[in-house]
């Protein structure tokens, strides 16, 4: 987590600056932070995510789906409604000591 902290403050600090006007000034700036990049190809991810949300109707973000077999979905949204659903979740899966 550390490591993301670091490479997301450096892409603030470098966005401050107005100095990076394109992808090859982005990488420059990055190399000169000593920070390492991997450059991928996200629409994968991108055109799953969006088959899911078609699929589970999600109309809004954030959005919780929990999927139980042979049981219906259950949908959590939201900023409060997902952590009271999650905290719910847990004490169902955790036995009681």
């Amino acid at each position: 987590m550390i490591l993301i902290a670091c490479a997301r403050s450096a892409l603030f600090a470098i966005a401050e600056t107005h100095a990076v006007d394109s992808e090859r000034g982005l990488l420059q700036a990055l190399k000169e932070k000593k920070i390492a990049y991997v450059l991928m190809d996200t629409s994968p991810a991108f055109d799953q995510w969006s088959q899911l949300s078609r699929q589970y109707e999600v109309r809004s973000t954030p959005t919780c789906i929990v999927l139980k077999p042979g049981q219906q979905e259950i949908r959590y949204t939201g900023s409060l409604d997902i952590p009271a659903g999650i905290d719910m979740l847990i004490k169902e899966l955790t036995p009681d000591i």
